[in-house]
């Protein structure tokens, strides 16, 4: 993952950068260590070279995951982070090869899966979308470009046969997309996004998904299986406790008896 925009300075190394598609800086704040909340730095637009390197990053940090023992990888193209900053055209305004049409948009997150797939296997690879995701201060647009991207993608990814595509699901996604995705895509589909035991079993009946992950629920359920089979009641997360340092929010969550 990298997280393009979304940043401040004074969490960067020194001599870095924080980067973007383009320099147009993300409203809202991010916390530091040296300064408590600070609103996020402004970013600059990453040159055509730069952009290389950050291809070549993906791939060395999949060929570093399979060294350490991981399975697969998963590209993060969602959340607002960097690659999600791409596809949106309110955040990315170059005109080069990596700015304009949904192509252009598209084509830093094709050439990651590409090196990526090269690097450690189609079978271990994966990626994650989400479209319609305001996160990171990502405006919305029009939803017949939202279409048009993410079915693209789903027919560029299916062209490399990487292992699955993983949607972080919204209310705003129409069916004619989640359709034209499945079409154009012959491997696994994985959603997430809130789901309870119950809302993921009627997520199946749609035949768009086939399988559905949990997030939220594993963290703050460890033991989050033992429970939906004893149909145990369910830890509530601690929202106030995300993203902050200690133990708090993390491993003292409470497990059945």
């Amino acid at each position: 993952m990298h997280t393009g925009r979304i940043g401040h300075i004074d969490n960067l190394p020194p001599g870095a950068r924080l980067v973007g598609p383009s320099d147009i800086k993300a409203v809202g704040e991010i916390y530091t260590d040296s300064k408590g909340k600070q609103e996020h730095s402004v970013p600059s637009a990453l040159t055509i070279t730069e952009i290389e390197k950050v291809v070549e990053g993906f791939s060395t940090a999949a060929i570093n995951a399979i060294k350490a023992g991981f399975d697969g990888v998963e590209i993060h193209s969602a959340n607002g982070y960097l690659l999600e900053q791409f596809l949106n055209p309110n955040v990315n305004i170059r005109n080069d090869k990596f700015g304009g049409d949904v192509i252009n948009r598209s084509k830093i997150i094709l050439e990651i899966a590409k090196k990526t797939v090269a690097a450690i296997g189609k079978e271990k690879t994966g990626i994650r979308f989400s479209p319609f995701s305001t996160l990171g201060n990502l405006q919305p647009y029009d939803p017949e470009q939202v279409h048009d991207t993410y079915v693209y993608l789903a027919k560029e990814l299916n062209k490399l046969g990487i292992l699955y595509i993983h949607f972080v699901m919204s209310p705003n996604i129409q069916e004619k997309t989640l359709q034209a995705i499945r079409t154009s895509f012959e491997n696994t589909i994985i959603a997430s996004s809130g789901y309870t035991a119950e809302t993921a079993e009627a997520a199946f009946s749609n035949g768009f998904a086939d399988i559905v992950a949990f997030g939220r629920a594993f963290l703050s359920n460890p033991d989050y299986v033992k429970r939906i089979e004893m149909n145990a009641p369910l830890n509530q997360v601690d929202f106030s406790t995300l993203y902050t340092t200690g133990q708090e929010g993390y491993t003292d969550y409470p497990v059945l008896e």
